[in-house]
């Protein structure tokens, strides 16, 4: 799953602010029906933008919201997939 490229653009400006950060706080739709896709996708594009200014990502700190409505089985695969 990838971000629209035209929202994508229209943040551009707000993006490249990640080339400076020194923490990424990362938050994830936990009721999203694949959240690791979110996660992904939302990668990609950051490791683009700081790939552009020829920086390394600042460590990221991964946030899981509503898992009060999250699927159980998709915060198990997610559990999985990022276990720390």
């Amino acid at each position: 799953r990838h971000l629209p490229t035209q929202l994508v653009e229209a943040f551009r400006s707000t993006l490249e602010e990640v080339v400076d950060a020194e923490l990424l706080v990362h938050v994830v739709d936990g009721s999203d029906a694949n959240p690791l896709a979110q996660i992904n996708a939302v990668r990609q594009v950051v490791n683009d933008v700081v790939a552009e200014h020829d920086q390394r990502s600042a460590p990221e700190l991964l946030v899981v919201n509503k898992i009060d409505a999250a699927d159980e089985l998709a915060l198990a695969k997610l559990r999985r997939a990022l276990p720390d």
